[in-house]
């Protein structure tokens, strides 16, 4: 007899202590298929430690064919088979009885997708017509819009079945909590909607929040967009724009502007301003209602302090410029008519003698 060495003896052995698990294992579970099998057919005698591995092998792997095929058998025929057809004709029966729900749940999605559509569709119409702030009129769409499919979505899920209330109950708790934790962004977002609401300002109008001045471009539920009159964009949360003074400096058409007239002493006063208030009157963009007004408003040392006051569009570029307009139009009257304006002077501070005092001359 051919002698192998140990290292195939010890795997044919490792072999047939598996086999024989597997069969234990068999024999403590019945199986009739696995139990046709004959353990004999394996038995090996340890008496002769020069056995062949090509036997032990070949029965071993002879038994795992035989032993595999009888579990597949078992898992075809026997209960695996069994408890998975009886799951897939119980998934069958519950969709065939849930198919009317779910149709019906179908149709209301759609039912409230064209009704939604209409409501947007209806309010931009109307929106176009009464509303003339794009912000808002964009706000009212889309909030309808938004509540109409709310209400569908809880038809649907009422329709399944589901506890609308309970559902509605957790979302206002955990809508608490949320709202604990974004407590900046929501105030933003409430007042950005009372802005809009309210329209406290609109689009175009030249405001005053805090230290930013300028024209308000857009209008956000989280903040406002202002030019500064230099150019730059600062974004305002809408919060700190409600909590905050607002001056709308065109929340009307015309806006008062100053203009301010010097004259020497010796000149005529009355003259003088007649001569300002018709000068101003002639002014192109001056409002004639209210009428311009004019006053001496004060006596200094070195002249007469005249103030005129007009009325022109509340737009700072076309106020400056009519403010402007009258200026030059003051001077050249003033200059035509022979009144003369003061001139700065210089003064010269000398010592006179050996007195040590300070003497101030023109």
């Amino acid at each position: 007899m051919k002698e192998y060495d140990s290292a195939d003896f010890l795997s044919s052995r490792m072999v047939l202590r598996t086999v024989r698990k597997l069969l234990s294992a068999t024999v403590a579970h019945p199986n009739p298929v696995c139990l046709s099998i004959s353990a004999t057919q394996f038995a090996v005698a340890n008496k002769d430690i020069k056995i062949s591995p090509n036997l032990i092998l070949t029965n071993s792997n002879s038994y795992f064919i035989h032993l595999a095929g009888a579990y597949m058998d078992y898992i075809f025929n026997g209960q695996v088979l069994n408890s998975l057809h009886a799951a897939n004709q119980h998934m069958e029966e519950r969709i065939i009885g849930m198919l009317p729900l779910l149709i019906a749940v179908i149709l209301s999605l759609i039912f409230f997708w064209f009704l939604a559509t209409a409501v947007r569709i209806v309010l931009r119409f109307i929106c176009k017509r009464f509303v003339k702030n794009p912000a808002k009129s964009h706000l009212i769409q889309t909030a309808s819009y938004s509540v109409v499919w709310v209400i569908g979505g809880c038809v649907a899920l009422n329709i399944l079945g589901a506890d609308v209330k309970s559902l509605i109950t957790g979302l206002g708790l955990g809508g608490v909590a949320l709202g604990f934790a974004l407590k900046d962004l929501l105030s933003n977002f409430v007042s950005g909607i009372s802005i809009l609401l309210l329209q406290t300002f609109k689009i175009g109008d030249q405001i005053v929040v805090g230290e930013t001045e300028g024209t308000v471009e857009q209008i956000n539920v989280r903040d406002t967009h202002i030019r500064t009159y230099d150019g730059r964009l600062v974004l305002v949360p809408n919060g700190q724009v409600f909590m905050s003074r607002v001056t709308n400096n065109t929340a009307s058409e015309l806006r008062r502007a100053s203009v301010f007239v010097y004259l020497e002493y010796g000149e005529d006063v009355n003259r003088a301003m007649s001569i300002i208030l018709n000068t101003i009157n002639n002014v192109p963009g001056v409002a004639t209602d209210p009428a311009p007004s004019i006053r001496l408003r004060d006596l200094t040392t070195e002249h007469l302090y005249i103030e005129a006051r007009l009325w022109a569009d509340s737009h700072r570029k076309n106020l400056w410029a009519t403010a402007s307009l009258a200026r030059i139009a003051i001077v050249d009257a003033l200059t035509k008519e022979g009144m003369a304006l003061p001139n700065p002077r210089k003064r010269q501070v000398t010592l006179e003698n050996n007195s040590g005092q300070l003497v101030d001359q023109p």
